[in-house]
């Protein structure tokens, strides 16, 4: 007899036919269920609160009644129990069915919003850098998924099992059909997945689901957002050449070859599929710089393997201050500058949120002065855009506000592209890191001064889709605010659910009564004390247009007390 099978059909005669979860009901003295959410692949979602971590939200999957459906969602807690990836759900817990209550799945909760939802929203309509960009970080979980000993195999890749937050960061969800593969396996001999994104093997056409179906599924996604929501099906053939875009013909190329019906003619790999799609971002205008974010940010296969020249971009590196006049322009101009004298290729920006100050404090009159004398053939560096100035000094590149620029200017032109994102950035910088000094550098950093800014909701994307933030912080203990402590818990919970580092900098560090509680107060341990510098001194060195590290003593104080940065820099 097999007692989980009688149980399953004992709990059966129990649970009524259509079960729902109302708002407010607690389930297993623990969470509090909320609004629904939306449907699964095995069942209704619904929000919850989870009373015993303070209200931390959680995703609850109420699942389907019949008995072949709970082994099936015993299977998928199964599998998401194995899995540790930013890509992919977090399984919290598994209550199984008891009297007048199916089972229940309860995840982390993932914010944003599905991809089917977003692409309706944007009119069917996505830039082809942003499609490139949301199929290379999907690329990221299924190579780890294949990676797997067995592999496991998703096998519903569609829009509706792809969330999107407000940063462009994608995630995969619903592991309803998701399969481990065991070789000798026969062939699937029913329908699985979704018509218009299931591989044929999934439809029976013989031979067991691999992971090249779920390859052929991310083709069948690329396709259906690049042609305004067909399905490969409904066409003649699963070519570009009907799309109502012209598409780059390395695109075209990785597009028909995902779509192959012989799983054998498909890229063989996540990561090889990934490669295709960044040389094909090449001929993507700024797709090079949408997909380097997520092709920086892989834990998988794509991120190991996709270091060629079409995914060599810079490592992102945000510094902010977590009150005013902490220092973060000071530890950011320093980190450049530390960088640039070691031989690396750096750029440091001036974000837009900010009042303009590295133009005077750096000496920008001089070096434009000295460009327009020579000519215009002579610039050796291109400003972002219209409110940038931008020079070298050496090696470094500088990309500096124009102390001109009108605060209503700049604010326009925020609200209107929503800031300077990451991706565009990068794209920028990229070009112009790649030749530094005459020397062809492998990869290049960009250091960008966010300072006091980071509490705006526009700073979002680069807190959190920067390869490494540093956050300055000085013993001034009356600014720390609640407020501004909760937003960087916020900030770090996602940073580290993507895996990526956030450090303390405790500068103006001196001895004084009460330094040892002003540590404790960081919520992480500082990776680096950095020493307050003379106040006369210091004034004295900018008023010669000079910094901090031109003084030798103080610049070996500074390598000494920034060594664990870099170590994380270089990683």
């Amino acid at each position: 007899m097999n007692m989980n099978k009688d149980m399953a059909a004992d709990a059966d005669m129990h649970v009524p036919r259509f079960y729902s979860l109302s708002p407010g009901e607690l389930i297993d003295g623990r969470y509090e269920v909320g609004r629904r959410l939306g449907q699964g692949g095995m069942g209704s979602v619904y929000w919850a609160a989870d009373r015993k971590l303070g209200g931390k939200p959680r995703a609850l999957k109420l699942l389907r009644l019949r008995p072949e459906d709970r082994y099936a969602a015993e299977a998928e807690a199964g599998i998401l129990m194995r899995l540790n990836h930013p890509r992919l759900p977090q399984l919290i817990d598994y209550i199984p069915a008891g009297p007048h209550r199916p089972d229940l799945l309860v995840t982390d909760f993932v914010e944003g919003e599905n991809l089917s939802d977003y692409f309706e929203r944007r009119g069917r309509r996505l830039p082809i850098p942003e499609t490139i960009d949301i199929c290379v970080q999907l690329c990221d979980a299924l190579a780890y998924l294949h990676a797997q000993s067995p592999p496991v195999v998703h096998r519903d890749l569609k829009p509706s099992n792809v969330m999107i937050d407000r940063t462009g960061f994608v995630r995969l969800i619903d592991f309803g059909i998701a399969r481990f593969v065991r070789a000798g396996t026969g062939s699937d001999t029913r329908l699985l997945g979704t018509p218009g994104f299931a591989a044929p093997e999934q439809a029976g056409e013989g031979g067991q689901s691999g992971p090249r179906s779920d390859i052929y599924g991310l083709g069948a996604l690329l396709r259906h957002l690049l042609s305004g929501g067909a399905f490969p099906s409904e066409t003649a053939d699963n070519s570009a050449a009907d799309l109502p875009v012209a598409l780059p013909p390395a695109l075209a190329e990785a597009l028909f070859s995902m779509l192959q019906r012989d799983p054998a003619r498909r890229p063989a790999t996540a990561e090889d599929a990934a490669r295709m799609l960044g040389i094909a971002a090449q001929g993507a205008g700024d797709a090079s710089t949408s997909t380097s974010t997520a092709t920086r940010r892989s834990h998988a296969g794509a991120s190991s393997t996709g270091r060629n020249s079409a995914l060599a971009v810079p490592k992102l590196i945000v510094v902010a201050s977590f009150t005013p006049s902490a220092g973060g322009t000071f530890l950011a101009v320093t980190l450049a500058k530390l960088l640039e004298r070691s031989g690396a290729a750096a750029a440091l920006l001036e974000h837009p949120l900010l009042v303009p100050e590295l133009f005077v404090l750096l000496g920008g009159y001089g070096p434009l002065v000295r460009q327009a004398a020579a000519g215009k053939g002579s610039v050796s560096a291109n400003p972002i855009d219209a409110r940038f100035a931008a020079w070298r000094d050496g090696g470094l590149l500088i990309q500096a506000l124009h102390p001109g620029l009108r605060r209503e200017e700049n604010a326009e032109l925020i609200s209107r592209d929503n800031g300077l994102t990451p991706s565009a950035v990068l794209g920028c910088m990229e070009q112009q890191l790649g030749s530094a000094g005459g020397k062809k550098t492998e990869r290049g950093f960009v250091i960008v001064d966010l300072s006091a800014g980071w509490m705006r909701p526009d700073a979002a994307s680069w807190l959190i889709r920067s390869d490494l933030l540093l956050m300055a912080a000085d013993p001034e203990p009356s600014k720390w605010t609640k407020d501004r402590m909760a937003g960087w818990h916020n900030i770090h919970a996602q940073r580290e659910g993507a895996g990526l580092p956030s450090l303390w900098a405790a500068n103006k560090d001196t001895a004084f009564k009460g330094r040892n509680d002003w540590l404790r107060m960081f919520p992480l341990k500082p990776e680096a004390l950095v020493p307050l510098l003379s106040f006369g001194d210091w004034r004295s060195c900018l008023w010669r247009g000079r910094w901090a590290t031109d003084h030798t003593g103080w610049r070996k104080s500074l390598e000494r007390s920034l060594e664990p940065v870099f170590r994380r820099i270089f990683v």
